[in-house]
């Protein structure tokens, strides 16, 4: 965890906390170490946890977890399941797929040769 991973990807997200005040830098909150740390962690640990772990308070995770899902920086729990359930649906079809048109062309190719003989 030391690269920082959000911050990269949306640096607006902490550039709006320090500009109207001329004494902020040191009075501001660097959210980038927890972002990051919601991001590593987000779908392996509960939001307790993940308080603990920083020595945070829950409800601070529980706004910066809304703050990354309303930018699109974060999945959903539940969302994720669905999308892996999805993804492995299309691998599924895809294989049925991909088995059905060999299956045609094979056939195809039977019913070509036998109109050859003719």
């Amino acid at each position: 965890m030391t690269n920082p991973i959000v911050i990269k990807l949306k640096p607006e997200l902490y550039a709006k906390h320090t500009k109207h005040f001329s004494r902020a830098d040191r009075l501001a909150y660097n959210y980038s170490v927890i972002d990051d740390y919601i991001k590593e962690y987000y779908h392996q640990k509960t939001l307790g946890q993940i308080a603990s772990d920083l020595n945070e308070y829950e409800q601070r995770i529980a706004y910066r977890v809304q703050v990354l899902r309303y930018n699109k920086l974060l999945v959903g729990k539940r969302e994720k399941r669905k999308l892996e359930y999805k993804a492995k649906e299309m691998e599924r079809l895809a294989a049925k797929a991909k088995e059905l048109m060999e299956f045609y062309s094979t056939t195809l190719d039977a019913i070509k040769n036998k109109l050859n003989e003719v």
